[in-house]
Formats: structure tokens, C-alpha cells, sequence
């Protein structure tokens, strides 16, 4: 798995210190979330872990709770690019549920249609 953080970003230096991350992919009504951390929240602080609910994953990496999948990951490589630091990971444990995936596309949010 491959994520880029900005290095503004509290997950980046949690990411380094750990050595460990999660890829949660939210759920449709998880917006305000990806706004958080996306640097734009509609209330609040960006980048505000407290913005949602956290449980523990099936390793111990805290994972964001009703999400539609979550990827925990063990650090493989790290490069510095431009503002973000690249994080590649091996996925170690996958959890999943059977919700409807919040999509973001063309500088908004959609969904999936049947």
C-alpha cells in the first residue's frame, strides 16, 4: 500500500515514530472526516484526531470505526518528495464491512450507482 502524507501532517511524524499505518476507506456519511484530514475541516481543527471514532485493529493500529475497509500496514520504504513523505506498506491485516464507500472525484464527492 502506498500513501502520501504532507509533512504538515501529525499522521506523518506518527507514521515515522511507528513504523505502522491504517488506510481506512470511509463510508458515505464519513465526510466530515476526509475533510478533516484533508486540511479543510467544516468545524473544528484540521487534521483533529478526535474528529471520529478509533477502535483497534486486529494488529493494535488504531483504525477509524465503521469504516468500509481498513488496511494496516507495516512500514516498508520511506521517501521524501516535494511536501510529502511517501509511505510504502505491507498490508498485515484487512477488515471490511458491506457499507457504501464515500467517493471523492473531480474536486467533490460522489458515490457509486447500482
Amino acid at each position: 500500500m502506498l500513501v502520501c502524507i504532507n509533512r504538515r501532517s501529525p499522521a506523518c511524524g506518527a507514521i515515522l515514530r511507528n513504523e505502522k499505518f491504517a488506510v481506512n476507506i470511509l463510508n458515505r456519511a464519513q465526510r466530515h472526516i476526509s475533510d478533516t484530514f484533508a486540511g479543510r475541516p467544516t468545524c473544528g481543527e484540521a487534521f483533529d484526531f478526535s474528529c471520529c471514532e478509533w477502535a483497534d485493529g486486529i494488529t493494535g493500529i488504531p483504525v477509524i470505526k465503521d469504516a468500509v475497509a481498513s488496511f494496516e500496514c507495516q512500514v516498508e520504504a520511506v521517501h521524501d518528495i516535494g511536501s510529502h513523505t511517501v509511505f510504502i506498506g505491507r498490508a498485515v491485516a484487512v477488515e471490511k464491512s458491506d457499507q457504501q464507500p464515500l467517493m471523492y472525484s473531480r474536486r467533490g464527492y460522489s458515490h457509486l450507482s447500482p
